[in-house]
């Protein structure tokens, strides 16, 4: 299977990461605190967690990470969305939540979380 096309009701945090970068790079703290935040009431996810998914993400070319040096205090990575990785989301983002209440408590309400930015005409349709 490509990784263009997931699986149906795929719950990975992964597309959590692929959604927050497709609104703009940023550090993985900032991930990491967005999710924490926002979309607390779905998903825990360590920092430890965070660094690792996206590590695995950009060693898969769906997202990158540029160093970025800072005065007095180590260097930090800021990632962007690659190409590969915002189709993945995209196809992620469209597909059908499975029927599990695990499902429409995690995926559905993180694909609506994402979807609000893109407008009514976009949440009608992943209600459809």
């Amino acid at each position: 299977m490509s990784s263009a096309s997931p699986p149906q009701g795929d719950l990975s945090p992964e597309y959590l990461f692929l959604g927050l970068l497709e609104q703009g790079a940023s550090y993985g703290y900032e991930l990491h605190e967005r999710v924490r935040v926002d979309l607390r009431h779905s998903w825990r996810v360590s920092l430890s967690q965070t660094y690792g998914i996206l590590k695995r993400l950009e060693m898969r070319g769906e997202i990158q990470g540029k160093v970025e040096p800072q005065e007095k205090r180590p260097d930090r990575r800021r990632f962007q969305l690659t190409p590969t990785g915002r189709r993945r989301f995209e196809a992620w983002l469209t597909s059908p939540v499975g029927p599990s209440v695990r499902a429409l408590r995690m995926a559905f309400t993180t694909k609506l979380y994402f979807a609000r930015r893109r407008g009514d005409s976009f949440i009608q349709t992943l209600l459809d």
